[in-house]
């Protein structure tokens, strides 16, 4: 026999013999089952149709690429069908719960979205995609040359561009001109190339943050660290960050029968209501209210990026500060040391101790959370702890709580926790939120009323990680006023949803703190200890007449009293709205070097600057 005719024959177009035609019909199928439910009712009809075509597009390809390496049969198409669309199918689980689509950065948040979500969710998703995987596996085969060579043409043409990208900031912005760089949250133009423009977007941010490693150190707003701070009184200091804590009433189209609210946050309410806490994320990725909180610089990522993860080395954050001046430090939160890199970037900020959910009692959760009253209780008992070791030495310290319940999707065990008040129209989650929230806020003043009695001279400083993630389509704050732009931009490019509650007690006294960044939070602290003589010498942005909200997208610039918080838009070019974007350029530059370990600028030559800096943005507008 001539040996061309022992060649394994070329497979014909044939139901069960070449899945390729079969598979392109069933990814393109797979591609609107996963994508449209969500979609539709968020976008308009053609924004729906041109994300479906760039989507079912990229899933034939994969798909494609996939079976080129599988033996001919139907399952095969299925499996490969099903893989290419698994992506998709994750991004529009995010659209839906957290109201934004996927990204490449979420895959290194894959072990801590699992912890957030339901287990059975969690091992039915793991289990699926076993499955898939598995039966992959057991049918690969070795293509020929020629059609491994187009089977990765595409896959490897796209890992050149993100590499280009990466690597030259020509290359990146050569991409960013092919794509789509809409200021959008939704996939108008598909899942991918959401995805792709935002990967191509912070490629751009990095060469831009490059260009600047070397700006003038006089020019860079100064992190805590890098101040000299004046003698401090031994006073205690308490901090609590409550997950998702919003005043409900903010949520104004709702009807909320009986009013939830406690008789805290009443007093809040009746203090005007204009002390917020204005924070950078919305809905998810409360460690970066927490890196604020606790270090002073603003988390300025995008996206799914965390600073915690990038928290590598010792940081001069206010555990630290106030360690080096005598203080004993504690941070704890209930969840797993890993979890967002906690225990990790808790060390580097400075704590002396730490604590996570092994040194919880269990038992009293809601959901996968410890419920915020056992949180507190035990938070209580080592500050009982705290205080009779204080009395004997005469230490003060920092004592740092967060409280995980009312996390989404605000469950409750409802024997313990029952319904406090109806919401009408109906909203199912609205209903849960608002009903979760209320329990964090019973012991949220239970805990305050503790301290006045037991440490009634301490700073005590409360406010929420972010507001809730309420529905793909935001339709609660939209119809609440809270969403003045329509949501084009996202939550981020929406000051009422980027802001929380925010009290400071100093002595049990309310501060007036009007409209503050997190970030300012530990600056207004030392200057409380400091007896005000820290802001006397250093431009402090709580005392400023604006205060600027950094973001790379739209970052946003709050009066003292919050009459008016904005957001800048790429479209807007006014003299205030460009000084915020190149302060925000500058804390980047102070972020990036902190994170590097690199020098910041030294505090002594930049004391007495007349409000300067803190001035900055106001003296713009």
């Amino acid at each position: 026999m001539h040996p061309a005719a022992a060649k394994e024959p070329t497979p014909v177009t044939r139901a069960g013999r070449d899945p390729r035609a079969a598979c392109v019909v069933l990814a393109v199928a797979a591609a609107a089952a996963v994508t449209l439910p969500v979609s539709l009712g968020l976008m308009p009809t053609r924004a729906i149709a041109t994300g479906l075509v760039a989507d079912a597009s990229i899933a034939v390809l994969l798909a494609a690429a996939l079976v080129t390496f599988q033996r001919p049969s139907r399952r095969a198409a299925l499996v490969c069908a099903a893989l290419a669309a698994a992506p998709l199918a994750a991004s529009s689980a995010k659209l839906a719960a957290l109201g934004d689509t996927a990204e490449l950065g979420d895959l290194l948040l894959a072990a801590d979205a699992a912890r957030t979500l339901p287990p059975w969710l969690v091992a039915a998703g793991v289990a699926a995609l076993l499955v898939l995987l598995v039966s992959y596996a057991a049918n690969v085969r070795l293509p020929t040359l020629r059609e491994g060579v187009i089977a990765l043409a595409g896959p490897c043409l796209a890992l050149f561009g993100f590499w280009s990208a990466i690597a030259s900031p020509i290359a990146a912005e050569a991409v960013a001109r092919l794509l789509p760089m809409p200021e959008f949250r939704l996939p108008a133009y598909g899942h991918w190339v959401q995805a792709t423009t935002r990967f191509v977007d912070e490629a751009q941010r990095a060469h831009v943050l490059a260009a600047a490693a070397d700006v003038d150190p006089a020019d860079l707003p100064l992190a805590i660290g890098a101040a000299a701070l004046p003698p401090l009184a031994a006073r205690n200091v308490h901090i609590v960050v409550a997950e998702s804590l919003v005043d409900p009433a903010w949520l104004s189209a709702y009807d909320l029968a009986p009013d939830p609210a406690t008789p805290f946050l009443r007093a809040w309410r009746g203090r005007g209501g204009g002390d917020r806490a204005l924070v950078p994320v919305f809905g998810n990725r409360s460690s970066n209210t927490e890196f604020e909180v606790l270090c002073g610089v603003p988390a300025l990522t995008q996206g799914s990026g965390l600073v915690f993860n990038a928290v590598t080395r010792p940081l001069d954050c206010l555990p630290r500060l106030l360690g080096a001046r005598g203080f004993d430090t504690v941070g704890r939160v209930p969840s797993h040391p890993s979890f967002f890199s906690a225990e990790t970037a808790y060390r580097h900020a400075g704590f002396a101790r730490t604590e996570f959910d092994r040194d919880f009692e269990p038992g009293d959760v809601d959901g996968r959370w410890l419920s915020a009253a056992a949180t507190l209780a035990h938070a209580r008992r080592r500050i009982a702890e705290g205080l009779a070791e204080g009395l004997a030495d005469g230490r003060p310290f920092l004592d740092y709580t967060f409280v995980n319940a009312a996390h989404f999707p605000f469950e409750r065990d409802r024997a313990r926790r029952p319904d406090v008040a109806a919401v009408s129209p109906h909203d199912g989650t609205v209903h849960d939120y608002v009903n979760a929230v209320h329990y964090s806020f019973v012991a949220i003043e239970e805990h305050l009323a503790w301290l006045a009695t037991h440490d009634p001279e301490a700073i005590v400083v409360v406010l929420g990680d972010h507001a809730p993630p309420l529905g793909a389509d935001h339709a609660p704050y939209r119809a609440s006023g809270r969403a003045e732009n329509g949501l084009v931009a996202g939550p981020t490019g929406e000051p009422g949803m980027m802001q929380t509650p925010l009290v400071v007690l100093d002595a049990g006294v309310p501060v007036a703190t009007g409209v503050l960044p997190a970030y300012a939070i530990p600056e207004l602290v030392l200057d409380r200890l400091s007896g005000g003589r820290l802001c006397a010498a250093r431009a402090c942005l709580h005392r400023a007449e604006a205060r600027l909200r950094p973001h790379r997208v739209t970052p946003m610039i709050a009066s003292e009293r919050g009459e008016t918080v904005r957001a800048c838009h790429e479209q807007d070019a006014d003299a205030a709205c460009v000084a915020a974007r190149r302060e925000t350029l500058l804390w980047d530059v102070v972020l990036a070097r902190l994170l590097a370990g690199a020098p910041v600028p030294a505090g002594d030559t930049r004391e007495n600057d007349g409000g300067a800096r803190a001035q900055h943005v106001s003296s713009a507008k």
